[in-house]
């Protein structure tokens, strides 16, 4: 008796690859983490073109943004721009890589659906688009200003606007439209022209369309899917964001250590959580660039108390007047992005497979330097937030932590670009006023160069932990995929007699090293194959997670007995799903 199984089609993003739930999601996991290195791979350099550029044209322009030395001015105009296209157009950038990358076969094509998706999305929600059109009237507050001397008011949405002040911090003066479907809306097109794309692109319509067949068929489809998807996020995105700044007006008070710890360390830990989707940015745009700070201004180094108290929106703007409270959102995240997160890339590096770490090291040494450098972290984060969402809330709690420590020793440091050392330096002169205008306890511990031993403590617990967890659990950061399929090999057994056939398979997995062992009566031999590889699949999926390639191979060798005979059949068949 012989055996003929055909080979399975190959799986592609959108189509399963295992009948375990389990284990196509995980897979289907592995697949975005892996596309989303066409984008991330872009912002290393643009980082440090766009901070030095930045750093360049702050020291070139005054407060007004009057240029003052016109040669350095559009030297570091000429450097900054193109660093900061790849940052500005995050949501685009991604959009495109991961329908690339999620393809099945790569083509260009797809990139440009992807692109037109992500227009579609962000458009239909911008200002005056459809969330206006659903919640115009709900949860509105008032605003007045005058314009050349005539009166002028109305009313906003909380749902997408934030308030504007007046000098005084109090009067409303207008909004500010926050509501941006950011870097989830990049992964959400990304993802949905990846699967129409898979799905449409051999389609072949009646003759008289025959020339909107196959490829050119996936554009329309995409936008026709993009209009409920924009829809979709019309509905859901406002009222998220509104319950992001509900809990950032909760915490928004740096001056009262009880609220300021936790609140801080909440907010840091959402801020991490939230990282994945692009959800951190309306955290960010809160506390930044809208949260009101008053207080008196403190001179840089000497710590002179001014005798005015002035008001400025956001922590950013308050922390550059050197306004007393500002700097406490962002202070707790030098430690991290100087030390935490750059060793997250060398404990990958040390937990890489020998052949394999040298190849990693150029990238994650790379983008650990830009980290320390400029605080980008984003190259690193995204390498393991999708493979692992263990990692991710290791992160999160890690960066609470040291967040709620430099509150709780009331430092002070603010950033114009992000926590990284360009703007520690930067900024240390007015954080030295800080701590210079603080007595007792206080006037100690909040000394900027605190935050280099909290930089050091963050990179030996990160380390430590993420080197662990990474061996331990076996987590395919770069580095430690697994390079050999798992291969089955099967030995069926057929003993025939008048009554019934009893099969009996044991099958033993490289990988797992484990053996599955199966007896069933009654069955013939493709029946049993399928039960085979039904069995592997469950196993398989409760351990941990596996490459894309990591599929059965089954080789099947079945000796066929019979009692009336000696003679023995060895036919061979393989099969590959």
């Amino acid at each position: 008796m012989f055996l003929s199984i055909k080979k399975k089609k190959e799986a592609t993003f959108g189509t399963p690859k295992s009948p375990n739930q389990k284990t196509s999601f995980l897979m289907l996991l592995q697949e975005l983490g892996k596309a989303l290195q066409f984008p991330v791979a872009l912002l290393p350099f643009a980082a440090i073109l766009n901070r030095f550029g930045a750093l360049g044209v702050t020291f070139t322009t005054d407060a007004n943004g009057v240029i003052t030395n016109d040669v350095g001015y559009w030297i570091s105009f000429i450097i900054q721009k193109p660093g900061s296209v790849a940052f500005d157009n995050l949501p685009l950038l991604f959009a495109i890589g991961i329908a690339f990358g999620l393809a099945k076969d790569h083509r260009g094509e797809v990139a440009l659906v992807s692109a037109v998706f992500y227009f579609i999305i962000a458009v239909m929600n911008a200002e005056h688009g459809l969330p206006e059109m659903m919640y115009k009237n709900v949860l509105t507050f008032e605003w007045h200003k005058t314009v050349e001397g005539q009166a002028q008011s109305g009313f906003l949405s909380s749902l997408f606007y934030v308030k504007n002040f007046a000098e005084d911090g109090k009067t409303v003066v207008g909004g500010s439209y926050v509501l941006n479907v950011g870097v989830l809306g990049g992964i959400v097109a990304g993802c949905f022209s990846a699967y129409l794309y898979n799905h449409f692109q051999n389609v072949k319509l009646p003759e008289a369309l025959g020339f909107f067949s196959g490829r050119r068929f996936v554009p329309m489809i995409a936008t026709v899917v993009a209009i409920p998807v924009a829809f979709s996020f019309a509905i859901v995105w406002p009222w998220i964001q509104y319950v992001l700044m509900l809990f950032g007006q909760a915490v928004a008070n740096p001056n009262n250590p009880a609220v300021a710890v936790p609140g801080t360390a909440v907010y840091a830990m959402l801020n991490r959580l939230l990282l994945p989707f692009g959800l951190h940015q309306i955290l960010n745009t809160f506390f930044w660039f809208q949260l009101p700070i008053g207080g008196p201004v403190i001179s840089p180094i000497t710590g002179h108390i001014g005798d005015q108290t002035i008001w400025a929106n956001g922590d950013i703007s308050a922390f550059t007047k050197g306004i007393q409270g500002s700097g406490f959102f962002q202070s707790g995240f030098f430690p991290i992005m100087m030390g935490g997160i750059p060793m997250i890339a060398v404990a990958m590096i040390f937990a890489a497979k020998k052949e394999n770490r040298k190849k990693v090291s150029g990238f994650l040494g790379g983008v650990a330097l830009v980290s320390i450098v400029s605080g980008i972290t984003e190259p690193i984060e995204f390498s393991f937030v999708f493979i692992s969402p263990i990692l991710l809330g290791i992160h999160a709690v890690l960066t609470g932590l040291f967040v709620a420590a430099s509150t709780g020793m009331g430092i002070e440091v603010g950033f114009g670009f992000s926590a990284g050392l360009i703007d520690y330096i930067v900024s240390f002169a007015q954080s030295w006023g800080f701590a210079a205008s603080k007595t007792g306890t206080l006037g100690v511990t909040s000394n900027p160069l605190w935050t280099l031993a909290l930089t050091a403590a963050a990179g030996g617990v990160y380390f430590i932990v993420f080197y662990t967890l990474i061996t331990k659990l076996d987590i395919q950061t770069p580095g430690r995929e697994h390079d050999v399929p798992p291969s089955l090999t099967a030995k069926v057994e057929v003993k025939k007699t008048k009554s019934n056939i009893e099969p009996k398979v044991e099958v033993t997995t490289s990988v797992q090293n484990e053996t599955i062992k199966t007896e069933k009566p009654k069955v013939n031999a493709n029946d049993l194959t399928k039960e085979l590889v039904k069995k592997y699949d469950a196993k398989l999926s409760m351990q941990k997670p596996f490459d894309e390639e990591a599929h059965a191979k089954l080789n099947v060798k079945e000796h066929a007995k019979n009692d009336e005979s000696a003679n023995t059949i060895e036919p061979k068949s393989e099969f590959k799903k």
